[in-house]
């Protein structure tokens, strides 16, 4: 309670006692608490406190961009309020290339790129610059061959706390990339506020967990408006294939080729269309009724029985595990 930095109120003492405990503990703590309460400036300031007694860091996760602006708000007014105690406290907002990238920021075909596709539009755009090149991300190159630029983007963000948005205003004005320096100065920052994503994408955890340099033994989690996580979870770890991208795929066999995915000479485009026909045959099963018009379907886990699209794929080919694994390898 040390760091709190208002006048407390008496339910904001519990809140941050239940929180105390909590981290003494270990024991994972679920909060509920009305909007106005106060319940992200109590859990800022007990996790700072703990974290900087224990040597711990904190990743604060997020739903909305909003909230991730409101988390580093409060940090600010502790820092501003309880400066000898909390002089060591670096802040940093991460958020995906989507949010950071200049290049796509300034090029609206880039805006509708995915984040797989930008971060493959990055990987070429940073090898351009490695080559020594005078092309390449811009951006990325100043970053390379300017360390003072470098250096004072980051004496600017220990000073200001800066929300996303904030730091890629800057790095706009001082051409580099927002992206960048974040990575540069997570390593030092003792709370780290991301969405979602960075800690349910084990890929993306264990990519936050380097640059930070810490394990996850160290690690307090604090997970914002946690009564989300059933619906993001269920989508994260949905798999989504549709007509249009079966009929986006017929398109690009028509141009690059059509090979063939098993010895028995299964053809990637008759593949493609037999999966279009079994996605519609599960539609008319499973969610049209007899007039063709979409059932009343009460709201559960999933609308299709699990493996369905997988056990039709295995039972029009014949297909073993070993051999529907090479198709979805080869794909």
């Amino acid at each position: 309670m040390e760091l709190f930095p208002y006048n407390t109120r008496s339910y904001q003492k519990n809140i941050m006692h239940y929180m105390d405990e909590s981290l003494a503990t270990g024991t994972p703590l679920v909060l509920e608490s009305g909007t106005g309460s106060g319940k992200t400036v109590c859990a800022v300031s007990s996790t700072i406190s703990y974290a900087l007694k224990n040597n711990k860091k904190i990743v604060y996760t997020t739903r909305t961009n909003a909230q991730q602006k409101q988390v580093i708000t409060e940090v600010r007014t502790i820092k501003k309020r309880l400066p000898n105690e909390t002089k060591n406290v670096v802040t940093v907002g991460m958020q995906g290339r989507t949010h950071m990238c200049l290049l796509a920021k300034n090029n609206p075909e880039l805006q509708k790129g995915s984040a797989d596709e930008l971060a493959r539009l990055c990987a070429e755009e940073k090898k351009k610059v490695r080559r020594g090149r005078k092309k390449g991300c811009p951006y990325f190159r100043k970053g390379v061959e300017n360390e003072e630029a470098v250096k004072h983007a980051l004496e600017w963000m220990r000073v200001v706390l800066p929300t996303a948005e904030e730091l890629v205003k800057y790095c706009e004005e001082h051409t580099l990339c927002p992206y960048e320096i974040n990575k540069l100065l997570v390593q030092d920052a003792l709370l780290v506020v991301v969405p979602y994503i960075y800690v349910f994408d084990t890929n993306l955890r264990n990519m936050l967990l380097d640059w930070m340099g810490v394990g996850e033994e160290d690690i307090i989690l604090v997970i914002d408006e946690a009564h989300n996580l059933p619906d993001y979870l269920r989508d994260l770890l949905s798999s989504q294939l549709s007509a249009y991208m079966l009929n986006s795929c017929l398109y690009e066999i028509e141009r690059f080729g059509d090979p063939s995915l098993l010895a028995r000479g299964v053809t990637l485009s008759r593949f493609v269309k037999d999966l279009n026909n079994i996605i519609f045959e599960l539609r008319q099963r499973f969610l049209l009724g007899g007039d063709n018009k979409l059932k009343y379907v009460e709201k559960k886990d999933a609308l299709l029985p699990p493996n369905a699209v997988v056990s039709q794929i295995a039972e029009k080919y014949s297909l073993t595990t070993q051999e529907m694994e090479k198709i979805i390898s080869a794909l």
